[in-house]
């Protein structure tokens, strides 16, 4: 690290005068040999911390996504119920089987409907899935929030230590010019392999959260439309349940995952770069 940075010249130094020696000695040391090994190493090392973050990323997102498709599909629901207001058009539906309409538990959930059946079934139907969607959310969150406030913590520790290493490259005199853009290269894969995970994440949560805010908005354009009190009573209902179960995705109850988290890690990570640059190049007494 850059606080041992005398320490390390130290050693550099030490090192250097042993190879003078054994050169004299007629053994110099294999330089080629030493830097073939060490790209071997670094290549080695890159795959496998990309291949370890795209895994955890790749299934975190993918049950996002899944909870987002099936807000979707709800919401399409709610649409065709909304056209048909429009329009005065029944749409048909093929209902699913009868034990769909039945909880884990068994017990009967609803009545079942049938391709005759009005809008308040639909309704109903709908808000039970919202709510059993919205109550796997919070699952997730809980399960996971540990491992996700993990990833992000470490991901704004090794972004800005990334940013100094770059720094600290850029400032170095001696260093040759192959090293630099080796070295630079390695940072950049890094970075970017962190930066499309932590957007990955966040991006995700916040299209699934607005597409759950987005049920709410067909519902008052429904209510609007609707003359029959049967089917307002229900939506009155749904939109009451969707206000009592606000749905976030959590890092363990720390941040909320969205593009305001992805706001305050630019501006998290930009902060303490700039403070510690300026603390490298503080006097030292």
């Amino acid at each position: 690290m850059w606080i041992w940075k005398d320490r390390r010249r130290i050693i550099k130094l030490k090192a250097k005068e042993i190879d003078e020696t054994l050169e004299k000695l007629n053994v110099p040391v294999n330089y080629w040999a030493i830097f073939i090994y060490s790209i071997k190493l670094l290549i080695i090392w890159v795959l496998m911390i990309i291949l370890t973050s795209i895994m955890n990323i790749y299934f975190l997102c993918t049950v996002i996504v899944f909870m987002e498709e099936r807000f979707k599909k709800i919401n399409k629901l709610l649409l065709d119920c909304l056209e048909e207001k429009k329009t005065g058009e029944r749409i048909n539906r093929k209902w699913p089987p009868a034990q769909l309409f039945f909880n884990v538990s068994g017990k009967f959930h609803g009545h079942i409907p049938t391709s005759q059946d009005n809008t308040n079934d639909i309704l109903r139907i709908a808000k039970h899935l919202h709510l059993e969607l919205c109550g796997l959310c919070g699952e997730f969150s809980m399960i996971y929030g540990i491992q996700i406030a993990v990833i992000l913590a470490s991901s704004i520790v090794t972004v800005i230590g990334f940013i100094l290493s770059f720094y600290t490259i850029m400032i170095i005199p001696k260093m040759s010019t192959t090293t630099k853009i080796l070295r630079v290269i390695f940072l950049i894969i890094r970075l970017s392999s962190i930066y499309l995970s932590v957007c990955a994440t966040n991006i995700s949560s916040a299209n699934t959260v607005m597409e759950w805010e987005k049920t709410g908005r067909i519902l008052h354009e429904l209510e609007t439309i609707s003359n029959n009190k049967e089917h307002r009573k229900q939506i009155c209902q749904f939109s009451l349940q969707i206000i009592q179960n606000p749905l976030s995705f959590t890092a363990c109850g720390f941040v909320s995952l969205g593009y305001e988290f992805l706001h305050g890690f630019i501006g998290s990570v930009t902060t303490y770069a700039i403070i510690f640059i300026q603390m490298y190049h503080a006097p030292r007494k």
